[in-house]
């Protein structure tokens, strides 16, 4: 038997669930927006650190155990980044869901905190406030740094090794940046479908009360 009930809520009940949920809404946005940073800035400073190691080492010919070491810390940093990629897309996929909310929550409220940067996108007019920001947006920005630290770190690689004189060892630096190209992609079409829903979302609402977007 099922627990749940269908209990009516009060015009002043109502609202204050709603205000619950829009705060609740906030933090979670700003924890899913912030947390991907604070976990990529402590593993892009770890990458730099390697590399000051293998700019110090300058050793040539490079010993054999070297080519070893360097080839597992090129795949591993392959790895780590694209773990942490794929993190910051997933966190992202959650907080456009949230925001999809707190617009409808706004709407319902009349008030424009968030609306304000989509607001020609979801109700098809610019408010009499909107905001624009110039320049790439933050995941744009990971997008940049996940390039920079995996195929800066490949190259670094295949030159400290001397790589030219052997085609394997160019073959194993190349591969995971094959990788990282399809988790690119994928990224890309996750981000796409969620895209769509969000718009859905918007336009199953607009169907179903239109006063909210007048």
């Amino acid at each position: 038997m099922s627990n749940h009930t269908n209990t009516k809520l009060t015009p002043k009940e109502q609202i204050n669930a709603w205000t619950t949920e829009y705060e609740a809404i906030e933090r979670a946005y700003m924890h899913y927006d912030n947390f991907a940073w604070q976990v990529g800035s402590t593993l892009i400073a770890g990458v730099f650190m390697l590399w000051g190691l293998i700019l110090l080492n300058t050793e040539e010919p490079p010993p054999y155990w070297r080519y070893g070491v360097m080839l597992v810390a090129d795949w591993l940093v392959t790895l780590v980044m694209s773990i942490w990629f794929v993190y910051t897309c997933h966190c992202r996929y959650i907080y456009l869901f949230k925001l999809q909310r707190a617009w409808e929550l706004e709407l319902r409220y009349g008030i424009e905190q968030n609306i304000r940067f989509v607001a020609e996108e979801i109700l098809g007019k610019k408010l009499k406030i909107h905001y624009e920001i110039p320049g790439p947006s933050g995941y744009q920005l990971n997008y940049w740094i996940y390039f920079l630290i995996t195929w800066g770190h490949a190259g670094l690689t295949y030159f400290s090794l001397q790589a030219p004189r052997c085609d394997l060892i160019t073959l194993l630096i190349a591969l995971p940046l094959i990788m990282t190209i399809g988790i690119y992609v994928q990224c890309q079409r996750n981000a796409k479908k969620v895209q769509d829903q969000l718009h859905t979302f918007m336009r199953d609402l607009k169907e179903k009360e239109p006063e909210l977007f007048q």
